[in-house]
């Protein structure tokens, strides 16, 4: 039997990155015979909102949570340097999950 072939996407943290990629996803794998895994970083728990999304998904797109950065220094700063840190601080979990 013909193994499908993998991806593995990393979108960045929020429901505005993650919903755009998982709409990518999608005809990958219903129209192409892919398999996704999706690696998703987070500061803090992931919304019931980005849970809701991942739970309708087809069964050939995984997700994975990275574990969850400290960010606790990042409260005072803008959201999208909150995104770009959570991002470098969440590369080292990385590897594991490929």
């Amino acid at each position: 039997m013909e193994q499908k072939p993998r991806i593995a996407i990393l979108p960045s943290p929020g429901m505005g990155h993650l919903v755009p990629f998982v709409e990518f996803a999608k005809p990958l794998v219903l129209h192409h015979n892919f398999h996704i895994t999706c690696i998703i970083p987070v500061f803090g728990s992931p919304s019931k909102a980005m849970k809701e999304v991942l739970e309708a998904l087809p069964t050939s797109i995984d997700n994975v949570f990275l574990p969850p950065v400290n960010s606790e220094d990042l409260e005072s700063l803008p959201l999208g340097v909150q995104i770009t840190v959570t991002m470098t601080r969440s590369l080292p979990s990385l590897p594991e999950v490929l």
